[in-house]
């Protein structure tokens, strides 16, 4: 029988480097987990009232953003795996602002 590798005997497996910028992209995107979560519970909420349209367009705007940041974050300001994590952590918080803008003029 097959047992599949634990996580830790991958991690201690990987190169020094490689576990450098795993650790850098996990504690920078840590930051966004509550805007994450927020964002999840307001599309929730559209799609239930029957609004999906609204997270949709505003979810593809914050993808947009999300493109348009990772290689300015990496390549143009050279913060590498920091940057991506960065640009992810930005993305739904440019997500979720408009469903709060939205939710709270009705």
């Amino acid at each position: 029988m097959h047992s599949v590798p634990s996580l830790w005997s991958i991690s201690t497996a990987l190169e020094e480097g490689v576990r450098h910028d795993a650790l850098s992209y996990m504690y920078v995107s840590l930051i966004g987990f509550p805007e994450i979560f927020l964002t999840a519970t307001l599309t929730g909420l559209y799609n239930a009232i029957g609004h999906s349209k609204v997270p949709f367009r505003i979810m593809c705007i914050g993808l947009g953003c999300n493109m348009l940041l990772d290689p300015l974050f990496i390549h143009l300001f050279g913060w590498g795996v920091r940057g991506a994590a960065l640009a992810t952590v930005i993305e739904p918080d440019g997500g979720a602002l408009p469903l709060r803008e939205e939710g709270s003029a009705r």
